[in-house]
């Protein structure tokens, strides 16, 4: 299926933010939000993929983070990732503002608790993101915290 924006490349911030927020939303994503790229959001090297082994050295400014929640039984058979590995989602999602990191080293979401899994697009997107932003947790100050109670 083709969207409007499969032709343009003169899109707004604002257009593109708001047509990611609805694909994401459509997929069944559950609170999204948007940091901020540090280079501790990110492994040095790619870890699966035919890119395997290559370095992670061309960071885009900003991770848009999505939060899928999965149920019981999607859990108990959760496939392996099948997509190359460049930013380290549990840190990115709390950095955005999603969740906190519990002890186990997972992500915790207020919703979902760790029942959730986590996807993200990195993108040199410099406006509109608030508009991508859930405000579910808090305002994040782009530190992900950590839950150890």
């Amino acid at each position: 299926m083709r969207s409007r924006f499969d032709e343009r490349s003169d899109i707004s911030p604002e257009e593109a933010a708001l047509f990611l927020k609805h694909n994401a939303l459509k997929q069944g994503a559950a609170p999204t939000g948007v940091t901020e790229s540090r280079e501790n959001l990110f492994y040095a090297f790619r870890g699966r993929g035919s890119r395997y082994g290559e370095p992670v050295n061309q960071l885009l400014p900003r991770i848009l983070v999505f939060v899928f929640e999965m149920d019981k039984e999607e859990i108990r058979q959760a496939p392996e990732p099948r997509q190359s590995a460049e930013v380290v989602l549990p840190p990115s999602a709390a950095a955005a503002g999603l969740g906190e990191i519990g002890r186990h080293g997972l992500l915790v979401t207020k919703n979902y608790g760790s029942r959730v899994r986590i996807s993200a697009v990195t993108t040199n997107l410099s406006g509109g993101l608030s508009l991508f932003r859930d405000s579910l947790m808090r305002k994040s100050s782009g530190n992900p915290r950590f839950l150890l109670t």
